[in-house]
């Protein structure tokens, strides 16, 4: 990655593989240790910054590429939009 400003290569330290397709949106969850990636692939993806061979979770859209992902303040939901007037919203906690 490099800095426009400074002209400074900074070191990609990894890399997620799994999506299909061009990604539009990602977030980091409030914990620092989960992060989601929304793809044109029509799939947002949960990933674990402490095992990234494989995403914590795979969610399907209905029509078309995720383009926004947030998750909650309180840690409970994500949120993802697509542009075709869907918005999924998940339980973050497990049961």
């Amino acid at each position: 990655m490099n800095n426009s400003r400074s002209n400074i290569q900074k070191p990609i330290i990894a890399k997620v593989v799994g999506h299909l397709d061009f990604s539009f949106a990602s977030t980091w969850h409030p914990n620092g240790r989960i992060f989601a990636t929304g793809n044109q692939d029509k799939t947002s993806r949960v990933w674990d910054i402490r095992n990234l061979s494989l995403p914590v979770a795979v969610l399907k859209n209905n029509l078309g590429a995720a383009r926004s992902i947030h998750f909650s303040s309180n840690d409970q939901f994500m949120v993802v939009a697509e542009p075709a007037d869907f918005v999924h919203i998940y339980n973050t906690k497990a049961d």
